[in-house]
């Protein structure tokens, strides 16, 4: 692997050598890579074939690593690996996943190979071999908890936080989530989903680390994602987050029970529910899952696409600290939980997502509500967080002349009939009045630029007296 492998004796004074030399601003991965379940590739094709396993793999990787990386076998079919510059934290991202490609490519006997890698980032993590080391281990415990053949970067949202601020910046700058408060809290909250969905490659990657700012702010221990096998996108076992010693038990079972669990706060409570262990509760079923998980509180948010449910989101609290959810934060956080996953919906139907997002982002900024809705069906796909807000997460799968004009049926003078589906630079400006805003808006539709996909509508909606101060 790499250029030249050292053993473990001699990474430590080098690693640490490199890292006082270097320039202020430079930004390193270390890499902890081993093979999961590798007693039992020993037992199936003896030590000896188990050595030509790793050579292969050593093979196979050797040309993802640059020349200036630092490569070091730690011990048996473990190694570490110094990513020298990097230009993001999304390299390290698509660095593993290069590596767990790779490697499940290689099947013995019938069963395939897998790895499990975990990564810490200087200056981030730490500013020694020694420190940089134990989160990189600490991360790969978290990938073998939640399911192996994975990897994770220590604190993944906050490091990518961390890297934004310190690119932004020029400067590397510690971030407190638990001092940012009320509606700065909002804003950056959802500026740090647009990122991650703006910026990274892989979805996984950008909900689970979604996932994980939510519970590190609100003191939540564990989260997931769970949704019905028609929605391919969704891989359970790449959809859940646990602080160390919270972890998920990876069986059949735990699958099974999460899926229950959804179900059944969706038939009592539909669209959003905190649930207290010591609460007065009719469904045992929950109360028993809660306990058995050692929960003092859970949130649940549906999952709804084409206005039916097909999951839900639920973060567990199991550490009673006396900061219970409110009514109102849960008001709140559903239009923050809409968003997310409708960002992660139209993800996966858009190919181009980047530049879906970068249309997006376009308006961020500006007071407006803006939607994605398909031509042939009139079904609103996405909304933003100010839309959400008003409409609430329901709306998302809904007609979009029923939410927007009251309507049930298509309007007369639909816009979207006279922009012709094979010019796309073809778009309309209409003003009319929004009976979810209850404002009269500047309405204006695009195509959204994807070859792939058309027949789908940018509508950026804008208060007239917001944009003109005039009513």
């Amino acid at each position: 692997m790499g250029q030249e492998t050292l053993f473990y004796n001699e990474l430590e004074a080098l690693i640490d050598t490199v890292i006082k030399a270097e320039k202020d601003h430079v930004i390193h991965g270390l890499l902890i890579f081993n093979l999961d379940d590798f007693a039992e590739i020993n037992n199936l094709v003896g030590v000896d074939g188990a050595n030509e396993i790793l050579d292969i793999i050593s093979g196979k990787i050797n040309a993802f690593f640059k020349g200036t990386d630092i490569v070091a076998k730690l011990r048996g079919d473990e190694y570490a690996v110094l990513v020298r510059n990097l230009r993001a934290v999304t390299d390290l991202e698509k660095l593993c996943e290069k590596i767990l490609t790779s490697v499940s490519e290689i099947y013995v006997s019938e069963k395939q190979v897998t790895s499990s890698i975990g990564v810490s980032v200087y200056p981030f993590h730490g500013k020694t071999y020694a420190d940089l080391l134990g989160k990189a281990y600490q991360a790969l415990m978290r990938a073998k908890a939640n399911g192996k053949n994975g990897y994770r970067i220590y604190e993944s949202a906050v490091t990518k936080a961390k890297f934004s601020e310190y690119i932004l910046n020029g400067k590397y700058s510690e971030i407190d989530y638990r001092s940012i408060s009320g509606s700065d809290w909002d804003r950056y909250f959802m500026d740090v989903c647009r990122q991650m969905f703006r910026y990274d490659s892989n979805i996984y990657a950008s909900l689970n680390s979604i996932l994980e700012i939510f519970c590190l702010y609100h003191g939540f221990c564990r989260a997931f994602i769970i949704t019905n096998n028609e929605h391919s996108v969704y891989d359970e076992k790449k959809l859940e987050f646990s602080l160390p010693g919270y972890e998920y038990p990876s069986t059949e079972v735990m699958s099974l029970l999460k899926q229950d669990l959804v179900s059944r706060l969706y038939e009592d409570f539909e669209d959003c529910a905190i649930v207290n262990v010591d609460d007065t509760y009719t469904d045992p079923e929950v109360l028993e899952y809660m306990r058995v998980m050692g929960d003092c509180e859970i949130v649940f948010f549906a999952v709804k696409d084409e206005g039916k449910c097909i999951g839900g989101i639920v973060y567990e609290k199991s550490e009673d600290d006396g900061n219970r959810i409110s009514l109102n934060e849960l008001s709140k956080f559903s239009s923050q939980a809409g968003a997310i996953m409708s960002y992660a919906l139209i993800s996966n139907r858009f190919r181009a997502s980047k530049d879906l997002m970068a249309k997006i982002e376009m308006f961020e900024g500006m007071p407006a509500d803006i939607y994605i809705i398909d031509s042939d069906t009139h079904t609103l796909e996405y909304m933003n967080s100010s839309a959400l807000d008003v409409a609430g997460v329901s709306a998302i799968g809904s007609k979009c002349y029923k939410i927007l004009h009251n309507s049930i049926a298509v309007c007369e003078d639909c816009p979207l009939k006279e922009m012709n589906p094979n010019d796309p630079t073809a778009n309309a400006k209409v003003e009319t009045f929004n009976f979810s805003t209850c404002k009269l808006c500047l309405n204006m539709y695009s195509w959204v630029s994807n070859r792939d996909n058309k027949g789908k509508v940018l509508l950026v909606s804008i208060d007239v007296e917001d944009l003109f101060g005039e009513s």
